[in-house]
């Protein structure tokens, strides 16, 4: 498997840049700039997009797997 597609497939499923960058043993630049890639090529949904769903989660109380690490999130 590429280096993208394994950063993309960890991205996914609500891995941090941090994490991924620290788990793939690779730069933590180039970890970012591969997420923005896959977000720019519609193969990531971008946090920002997905920020809006959070209000079902306060009222479900359930938490997807993308929002890991999200402050909001975290208050649940």
């Amino acid at each position: 498997m590429s280096a993208l597609r394994s950063v993309l497939a960890e991205a996914r499923v609500g891995g941090t840049a941090e994490n991924i960058a620290a788990r793939l043993g690779l730069a933590r630049d180039l970890v970012d700039s591969m997420i923005d890639q896959g977000e720019r090529l519609g193969l990531l949904g971008s946090a920002a997009a997905a920020c809006g769903s959070c209000i079902g989660a306060v009222a479900t109380r359930v938490v997807r797997p993308g929002c890991t690490g999200c402050p909001f999130a975290r208050a649940l």
